[in-house]
């Protein structure tokens, strides 16, 4: 049986219960305005009933607060940070394409870029046509061909400040995200502190979803919160055995389904630097960073197209190939005093060398396994080009960056373990590659584009030069019989001295034929290596008039009359002129549409981007407004909410007051 005093305690349990609700609403109103908080709800239950053993059974005890819980879907967080993903990656890539547009702009006056450069350097070629030897006619068109070099020097030197931008921005993404995994793993430790003791650690929860929130745009992100138990055995069904402790494991997985945080463990990424001689793509900035595990030391990559996030699309601006990059299956091993890697090259990109991106030296990846090259060279078998990659013997060469050590004697079992596994009746079957396959358009790519465009015109260009003579009578084309190399109007300014002269002319080019010609978009391949003094060693970079022409423009051929000198003849200036219209110069356009190409390219990554951007940004904004409606702070509600549970304390005051006068009746009035 109850006591008498039973009604004052379920008075009591009243205010207590509306006090903490008045105080929960409070706490919203108070949080209207602050990011990432989760509205906060009071669920009460009536208190455990009293058996009174009489006919009317048991005695209501009045109401118990159960909790205080953040009212939140987790089904609006997965897809409110899968669009948060997809925005941070589309930002990224509408920020770095408008700039790659941006230099590749032509509007002939403020912005002097390709097209117009070219129509005035084709401009001065008809002024030289019809006056060929007026000297201030031929100083102009040098000039103009100078002007078309430098262009390409500085559209080139710019692309690699974007480069190395991005990279940059890659050491600040990684560093957020180790920053933000460590604050989700303390923030772990914190709430199961908190909860272990019954209680849930609202703030705490909100502060962990905003993290996750931020980490998102970042990477693509998985969460997962398990509950633990004080028994880790499971059942036969896998179910584990024991009683819930009241904490739970909380997992944080990005791209690649690798572990970022695991309880109150985290992960951090480390960035390494290349090596100067450890560039994947020639034309690639030094330094670039590669991305590794600490605790593990494997590589961290999410370039993959199914990944997401910024880090994705600051690696796909950076490296971005379009899918264009050297693979290929090894054909056959080593030889004495050296590591002799021979790769049989069948994709059709690769059949060109005026594509080649291989740098003179880096990391070939042998199966698994990255080793170092010293150099490379190719040469034509039947259809394919074959690439033969030496390597040193010594053994200091083959020691990766986690300090393993990798020997020649290591390398000649692997390729003999590689050969023997391999499938000769798959051609597609890669057993060596440099670098990632990375299937974006970057600034690799636009490298590699106008690389090849320089290397065309140039050889093209030089080509015809050299059929004819000089106004002093000079044959440009060289003499073996007088030891006299034949002489380039445009060379490879030698950027890295290595070279007395200080420039490429391409002498080793001429001493072989064409195996294909120019109208294949193909140059000579014989001979061609990584030392050797070809077109290979032209890039967009280190396009540049020969000094010998600069220096005097009458050594400059207009004609190709032998004997007396014709200083009106303009034999070879025609045939120059006609490059301008040449038929499947630059992917089966004429050399004159290499921008038209190049823009087309742009426009269309810079076009898709920023439509995805908007897609994107409006799916997250609407996802964002369904987590609000659910989770956010209504002003009205809370108003109506905060009159509610003020009536209902005031009825609870008012029980109180009268339990307290039939009390005092009772006890002060009727002498009991």
């Amino acid at each position: 049986m109850p006591s008498q005093f039973f009604g004052l305690q379920i008075g009591y349990s009243g205010l207590t219960a509306y006090q903490a609700a008045l105080n929960t609403t409070g706490n919203n109103i108070a949080n209207t305005e602050t990011k990432g908080y989760s509205r906060q709800v009071t669920n009460q239950t009536a208190a455990q009933a009293l058996r009174t053993y009489t006919t009317y059974g048991m005695a209501g005890a009045g109401t118990t607060v159960t909790s205080i819980e953040q009212i939140r879907n987790t089904y609006y967080d997965i897809k409110y940070r899968s669009a948060a993903t997809s925005v941070g990656e589309y930002n990224v890539k509408s920020e770095y394409n408008a700039q790659i547009e941006n230099l590749f702009n032509d509007d002939g006056e403020t912005i002097l870029g390709f097209s117009t450069l070219y129509d005035r350097f084709f401009k001065s070629m008809e002024d030289l046509q019809n006056d060929p030897s007026e000297t201030s006619v031929r100083t102009n068109f040098v000039s103009q061909a100078k002007a078309l070099c430098e262009y390409f020097n500085s559209t080139s030197d710019n692309l690699r400040k974007i480069q190395t931008d991005a990279n940059d921005q890659i050491r600040t993404v990684v560093d957020q995200i180790n920053s933000l995994g460590a604050k989700i793993a303390n923030i772990n430790h914190q709430i199961n502190i908190i909860e272990l003791k019954g209680t849930t650690a609202n703030e705490l929860r909100d502060q962990r979803n905003q993290l996750v929130d931020e980490l998102s745009q970042y990477v693509d992100v998985t969460v997962m919160e398990d509950p633990i138990y004080t028994n880790d055995m499971l059942d036969e069904d896998g179910k584990p055995i024991g009683d819930f402790a009241g904490a739970y494991k909380y997992t944080v997985i990005i791209s690649g389904n690798q572990t970022l945080v695991e309880g109150y463990d985290y992960r951090t990424m480390e960035l390494r630097s290349r090596d100067s001689w450890n560039k994947v793509n020639q034309s690639d900035a030094d330094g670039l960073y590669d991305i590794y595990w600490k605790d593990t030391g494997t590589q961290y990559y999410p370039a993959n197209t199914n990944y997401g996030g910024q880090l994705k699309s600051l690696l796909q601006i950076r490296d971005g190939n379009n899918s264009e990059y050297f693979h290929g299956r090894i054909e056959n091993g080593d030889e004495e005093g050296t590591v002799k890697v021979i790769t049989k090259a069948t994709d059709e990109f690769l059949q060109d060398t005026s594509k080649c991106t291989l740098n003179p030296t880096g990391l070939l990846t042998v199966g698994a396994t990255e080793y170092k090259y010293d150099s490379w060279e190719v040469e034509q078998d039947g259809d394919h080009l074959v690439y033969t990659f030496y390597m040193s013997p010594d053994d200091e060469q083959f020691v990766d960056y986690n300090g393993s050590s990798r020997t020649m004697e290591g390398l000649k079992t692997l390729i003999n373990k590689i050969n023997a596994a391999s499938d000769p009746a798959n051609p597609d079957y890669t057993v060596a590659a440099v670098g990632p396959q990375v299937s974006y358009q970057g600034i690799p790519y636009y490298q590699e584009q106008m690389n090849e465009w320089v290397r065309l015109f140039a050889k093209n260009f030089n080509t015809t030069e050299q059929t004819g003579e000089d106004m002093n009578g000079n044959s440009l084309a060289g003499s073996s019989a007088e030891n006299k190399d034949p002489v380039a109007f445009f060379v490879a300014k030698d950027l890295n001295g290595a070279t007395g002269e200080g420039y490429y002319d391409f002498t080793e080019e001429y001493n072989y034929p064409d195996t294909k010609t120019v109208d294949e978009s193909s140059l000579a391949v014989r001979g061609r290596s990584s030392t050797s003094d070809s077109y290979y060693q032209l890039t967009a970079s280190n396009f540049a008039v020969s000094d010998y022409i600069l220096s005097d423009v009458t050594r400059m051929a207009t004609t190709k009359k032998q004997g007396d000198i014709n200083l009106s003849s303009s034999e070879v200036v025609d045939e120059l002129e006609k490059l301008k219209d040449q038929k499947n110069f630059f992917r089966g356009c004429t050399s004159a549409e290499f921008l038209n190409c190049v823009l087309g390219d742009v426009a269309l990554n810079a076009g898709s981007a920023n439509s995805f951007q908007k897609n994107y940004t409006n799916i997250m904004n609407a996802v964002d407004n369904q987590r609000l409606s659910v989770s956010g702070v209504d002003n009205d509600e809370e108003a109506l909410n905060l009159v509610k549970y003020q009536n209902a304390y005031n009825l609870s005051a008012k029980m109180i007051q009268v339990m307290t006068e039939i009390y005092d009746r009772l006890i002060n009035q009727t002498g009991v």
